[in-house]
């Protein structure tokens, strides 16, 4: 990619993040505001993103990536999944201010884009009908379960339940 134009995307994700801070809804952000904050103008702006709800689209799902590349054990949730799991909870508690701005209180769009991430990993590699399904089922029961479970109490019996979803898968292929 072209160094201006990575410039150029930089300062637009920058100018995106300072308006969420700023704002309390993305629905308040205006590409006006933007560009002036960019210091682009909306033509520039249009060529890289259709409107506010597709930049808001492209910065959640980098920024799931960019979260999800700090994680050293991200691609072993089958070899080791106790590890993926314990090492996955403290990259985002670390990063929890991050994801809080960016997703305000939509945790469960922030978990689909990382089992986005996750299965589109892991299909990737050759796999067959079968062990897609395993993969589809694994990866999304286990977001789910964090989703809906995960808290301080019962942050061991949810690693525990992972775990074992990730033996069951190893043990089927």
């Amino acid at each position: 990619m072209d160094l201006r134009v990575k410039k150029t995307l930089m300062a637009i994700k920058q100018a995106y993040i300072e308006e969420k801070k700023r704002n309390d809804t993305v629905k308040d952000i205006k590409v006006t505001d933007i560009c002036r904050r960019a210091m682009i103008n909306k033509t520039t702006f249009y060529k890289h993103y259709c409107d506010i709800m597709d930049l808001e689209d492209k910065i959640e799902t980098e920024t799931v990536a960019e979260i999800l590349d700090k994680c050293e054990h991200k691609f072993k949730i089958f070899d080791d999944t106790e590890l993926f799991v314990s090492e996955v909870n403290e990259v985002f508690m670390k990063n929890k201010e991050t994801i809080s701005l960016i997703f305000d209180s939509r945790m469960n769009v922030f978990l689909k884009k990382l089992e986005i991430l996750l299965i589109d990993f892991y299909i990737e590699q050759n796999r067959c009908q079968e062990e897609i399904l395993l993969i589809k089922f694994c990866i999304g029961g286990a977001i789910n379960v964090l989703a809906k479970e995960f808290n301080d109490t019962s942050k061991n019996n949810v690693i525990k339940f992972i775990t074992d979803l990730g033996k069951m898968y190893d043990n089927k292929i």
